[in-house]
C-alpha cells in the first residue's frame, strides 16, 4: 500500500479520478478534494481505495480518511505502516484519526495499532413526532443566535479543560458556524442577562446535526442541557438527528440516549502513538 501526493488538483484531473473511483460519491469527494490541503491517495495494487490529509494543530496531527470501500485487517495495517512513515520528523502528542465517509468497522480495527486516549462516539436519532413537553422555569430562553463574544465566552468557560486534540479554537469554532451558510438553529439560556447555556446546530433536508451543547459549569445539574436538547428536538421532529461526542463524557452520553439516541459507531479515534507495525 502507498499513500501518493495528489500534486495536480486541477479540475481535468480531478474528474477523471473520481470518475474512475468514487462515481458514487462524485459530488462529495469533488468538494473534498478541492479544499483540503496535502491530501494523499490510498493506492493499493495500483487501485486508488481512498485519500487523506493531514492537519496538524499545535501538537495535534489530525486525519481524515475517506475510503470507497471496506478494508482487510492487514490492509488497515499496511494503512498505518505508511501513515507511520509519513509521520517520522513531526512532533505530535495525539493522533486524531476521522472517519470522512461511515465505512463500517475502519475506526474499529483501526484500534488495533494505536495506544487509544479517547474514542469520538457518533450519535443518531431517527425522526419522531414525538413533541416534548417544556417545562416553565426562572431562566430566560430565546431562539435567537446570541452575541458571538458572549457565545465564544461561554464556550470557551464550558469547555475550558477540553483536550488538545479538539479541532481549532472555540474562537475559529464559532466563527466557521457563524459564517456557514447551512440553515441554522439555536436556543440561548440566560440569567439575570448572563448567557449560561446554548445549543448550536444545522437543519438540512433529511437531517439536522447539533454543533454544540454548552451549560455554563456554575449552572449545571439545573436542568438546561436536557431543556436545550428538547427545544432543539422539538424544531425538527421529521428529521434525523445526528451528533457527535467524545466516550469519557458520560453525561452527555446518558442524557443523548435518555432522549431516544443510540450509538451508530466510532466517528474519530484519538491516539498517543501508532503501535503494532513494523
Amino acid at each position: 500500500m502507498k499513500l501518493i501526493p495528489l500534486i495536480d488538483r486541477s479540475t481535468d484531473k480531478l474528474e477523471l479520478l473520481i470518475t474512475k473511483n468514487f462515481g458514487d460519491d462524485y459530488g462529495y469527494v469533488l468538494g473534498l478534494l478541492k479544499k483540503l490541503p496535502a491530501v494523499c491517495c490510498i493506492s493499493l495494487d495500483g487501485q486508488t481505495i481512498g485519500f487523506l490529509n493531514l492537519k496538524q494543530t499545535l501538537k495535534t496531527v489530525h486525519i481524515p480518511i475517506y475510503l470507497n470501500r471496506e478494508m482487510y485487517d492487514n490492509e488497515v495495517s499496511e494503512l498505518m505502516q505508511a501513515i507511520h512513515v509519513l509521520l517520522q520528523g513531526m512532533e505530535y502528542q495525539y493522533l486524531v484519526f476521522v472517519q470522512r465517509k461511515p465505512i463500517p468497522e475502519i475506526l474499529s480495527v483501526l484500534k488495533k495499532f494505536v495506544e487509544v486516549e479517547n474514542i469520538g462516539l457518533h450519535y443518531c436519532k431517527e425522526s419522531s413526532q414525538t413533541s416534548y413537553e417544556i417545562s416553565p422555569d426562572t431562566f430566560t430562553w430565546t431562539a435567537n443566535i446570541p452575541d458571538p463574544t458572549a457565545l465564544k465566552s461561554l464556550h470557551l468557560q464550558c469547555f475550558a479543560d477540553e483536550k488538545e486534540y479538539v479541532v481549532g479554537t472555540w474562537d475559529s469554532l464559532i466563527a466557521q458556524y457563524l459564517a456557514s451558510e447551512k440553515q441554522k438553529i439555536c436556543f440561548a439560556c440566560f440569567q439575570d442577562g448572563l448567557l449560561v447555556g446554548s445549543i448550536l446546530g444545522y437543519l438540512g433536508d433529511t437531517n439536522a446535526y447539533i454543533y454544540s451543547v454548552c451549560v455554563l459549569p456554575a449552572c449545571s445539574s439545573r436542568g438546561i442541557g436536557s431543556k436545550l436538547m428538547r427545544l432543539f428536538l422539538n424544531q425538527c421532529p421529521s428529521l434525523q438527528v445526528e451528533l457527535h461526542v467524545y466516550s469519557e463524557n458520560k453525561a452527555a452520553t446518558a442524557l443523548y440516549e435518555k432522549l431516544g439516541f443510540w450509538k451508530t459507531g466510532i466517528a474519530s479515534l484519538v491516539a498517543r502513538n501508532i503501535i503494532n507495525v513494523k
